[in-house]
This record gives C-alpha cells, sequence and structure tokens, in this order.
C-alpha cells in the first residue's frame, strides 16, 4: 500500500475532512496531502476519528498506491491529543417520558387484541360460549 515513510515528521493544518477522508495543507510545501481515517492516531479504540478544519497537525508523509502523497500516523503537535480526542460529543437528547405506541389492538391484551389469540374470541362480555345470554347459576 505505502512505500517509504518521510524522515522527520510533517505538519500541517487540516483543510477540509469528511465522511472519512480529507486533505491537509503540508506547512513545508504548501501540498495537499490526502488522509484516510485509518491514517489517524488515537489513543482511546472507542473514539471517533476524525480531523476539524483548521486543527494543527503532525504526521508522516508517504507515497499512496496511486502515487501522490498520503498522511500517516496523524497526531496532534508534538504529539498531543487530537481534537477529537478531548471534546467530547453531546449525547443525544433523551425525551423525558417514553412514548408507548398505541393501536385498537393490545388494549385489551392478549396477542393481538381484542380477545383472538389465546382462548380464541369469547364474543361480548356475558354470553355464553354459544353467543346466547348467560343465565345465573341456580
Amino acid at each position: 500500500m505505502a512505500s517509504q515513510v518521510s524522515e522527520s515528521r510533517c505538519r500541517g493544518r487540516v483543510k477540509l475532512f469528511r465522511n472519512g477522508y480529507g486533505f491537509i495543507i503540508d506547512n513545508r510545501t504548501q501540498e495537499e496531502v490526502f488522509v484516510h481515517q485509518t491514517g489517524i492516531q488515537v489513543l482511546d479504540p472507542n473514539v471517533f476519528r476524525v480531523l476539524y478544519s483548521g486543527e494543527d497537525v503532525e504526521f508522516d508523509r508517504i507515497q499512496g498506491k496511486d502515487g501522490k502523497p498520503q498522511a500517516v500516523h496523524v497526531t496532534g503537535i508534538d504529539q498531543l491529543p487530537l481534537r477529537c480526542q478531548t471534546q467530547r460529543r453531546p449525547a443525544a437528547p433523551r425525551p423525558m417520558y417514553q412514548e408507548v405506541p398505541r393501536s385498537s389492538f393490545g388494549l385489551r391484551g392478549g396477542r393481538g387484541g381484542h380477545g383472538f389469540g389465546r382462548g380464541g374470541f369469547r364474543g361480548p362480555r356475558g354470553s355464553a360460549p354459544s353467543g346466547e345470554p348467560m343465565t345465573p347459576a341456580s
């Protein structure tokens, strides 16, 4: 995939980073260097690897498969953590109460509601299985 790594670490500023890839402007050559999210070094594997536009970074420069420069081992300046490691994304807002979906089925319990399911159809309350009114026991 990659050929040899440059002798010294390069420094640059992130120009653009979206959808897992972007470009860094090398401070020495003012050239755009491609960077993929797999080339970003983070300490915590649970951190979403992302670079922010304008962020100053340090990286090793290699020749990619297509012969163009590519950044790998991307870290903060002097091996300091990147912004993605120091800034926590806010948690998604949680509703104050959990909304329960309601439908005409399920309000009376049982599978499918309305008495269908376990035990079968029972008819209106107070009726015999045949549908005739029940008589009180004597």
